[in-house]
């Protein structure tokens, strides 16, 4: 009995919780600091998109030559792009944010309260209970922004001449 105890590779179960409890904040702290990017992709994006839709729509008149007019047609399809690769990592930290959220959960689970904990209140935002729940608004921000922009692809296309 006296070697298992003095044995450093024996974790114990209070080692074990303690571990968890540190981990469970660490990636808790990641999860809160990803979430904070969220808001931040779509004002990027608009940001991003506005900019270069007003400097085409302002400019356009200056360009010709066939060259410039190719440049200026494919110009016209970065809001869309931004739009699509920004929303995209959003969708991923969604996804990865989920995963994490699984997790710490079923360490709250665990170590917690049957009742009690913050991924559990999650939980209901998750399942629609929660009548706060901003996913929905920044879906339909995303695909206003995606179909602007998509659009605005479009009219390069057929509004352009050289």
């Amino acid at each position: 009995m006296e070697s298992i105890l003095n044995d450093p590779t024996v974790i114990r179960a209070e080692q074990r919780v303690l571990f968890h409890i540190a981990e469970f904040t660490a990636i808790r702290n990641e999860m809160v600091e990803e979430f904070k990017m969220v808001p931040a992709n779509f004002r990027y994006a608009a940001t991003l998109s506005g900019g270069i839709a007003a400097w085409l729509l302002t400019t356009h008149p200056l360009v010709s030559g066939q060259a410039a007019n190719i440049a200026l047609k494919s110009a016209y399809w970065l809001p869309f792009l931004l739009t699509c690769l920004l929303g995209g990592l959003t969708r991923a930290y969604h996804k990865r944010s989920e995963q994490k959220h699984t997790y710490l959960k079923r360490v709250e689970d665990a170590l917690g309260f049957p009742n009690l904990g913050s991924e559990k209140e999650k939980e209901k935002l998750r399942k629609g209970q929660d009548p706060f729940n901003e996913r929905p608004m920044y879906f339909l921000l995303w695909a206003t922004l995606g179909v602007i922009g998509l659009l605005l692809g479009i009219v390069s296309i057929f509004g352009l001449s050289s």
